[in-house]
């Protein structure tokens, strides 16, 4: 059996997904990298500022990487439609001229949200398929439950 839905996501759906992951575990990984570059900037920047400046311009620096973490998933979002194919071999999927693949022991997860279904990878990237894609709640429950069995037999 193969299902094939052809959908377009918008940029609230990513900031929705992109905002849940943050908040439980993408937090961790921005402070260490937020910490990592004030601390860089802090031994750097005394080639050029002297005294507690340095501290206000490391400061700057993390703040200004750490916005740089938060808008990045939405300066890469692709807004087109798409086309994506889920079978017992995994996912594919297309977006204008470009595809790519991913197999079902790459899947962290098959989410079933008040917006649609979210499907994520090891990675943390989200293929966020909405609800209108689907169809009704009976269809969007089959097409969750399909996906997550293919999900555990290739665990």
């Amino acid at each position: 059996m193969q299902i094939t839905l052809t959908y377009q996501s918008s940029r609230a759906d990513a900031m929705r997904q992109y905002l849940r992951l943050w908040t439980s575990t993408l937090w961790r990984f921005h402070l260490m990298f937020v910490i990592s570059t004030m601390v860089v900037v802090w031994f750097v920047s005394d080639l050029w500022v002297k005294g507690h400046d340095r501290l206000l311009v490391a400061a700057v620096a993390g703040l200004l990487f750490l916005l740089f973490l938060l808008a990045f998933p939405m300066l890469v979002f692709r807004p087109e439609v798409r086309t994506l194919e889920a079978d017992a071999q995994g996912l594919r999927t297309r977006i204008g001229a470009q595809g790519g693949s991913l197999a079902w022991r790459d899947v962290q997860a098959v989410e079933e949200r008040p917006e649609g279904v979210n499907i994520v990878n090891r990675n943390l990237h989200a293929f966020l398929v909405p609800r209108s894609a689907i169809g009704d709640d009976a269809q969007v429950k089959r097409f969750v439950e399909a996906l997550q069995a293919w999900q555990r037999a290739a665990a």
